[in-house]
């Protein structure tokens, strides 16, 4: 870390703590138990999305070497197995949706 990004930062520090243990903001105790159920019900569904993840790993990477096209999508950089679908960058001359040729 370089030395002047650390200047002053226990001046931030001590502003971002005022702020947050201020009565503003705070709202009234019922909605704030009612916004922690709703984040403990958003961990949940986080958890159980990384759990599905994990469990698909193991299938996908055994899988996927043996799939038609492997060897092409293997040769961009930073595409693995387990890269999600979509996640490279389109062509600006092919509509999103149109149909590609065949193979």
């Amino acid at each position: 870390m370089r030395a002047d990004r650390k200047r002053g930062i226990e001046t931030d520090a001590g502003r971002t703590l005022e702020v947050f243990r201020a009565e503003c903001a705070h709202q009234p105790m019922l909605v704030e138990d009612a916004l922690g159920q709703q984040m403990f019900a958003i961990l949940i569904q986080l958890k159980a999305g990384c759990t599905a993840a994990d469990h698909l790993a193991k299938p996908v990477a055994e899988t996927f070497p043996h799939h038609p096209d492997a060897d092409v999508i293997l040769g961009f950089p930073a595409l693995a197995a387990s890269s999600a679908p979509g996640c490279c960058q389109r062509s600006e001359t092919t509509e999103p949706g149109s149909p590609t040729p065949a193979a």
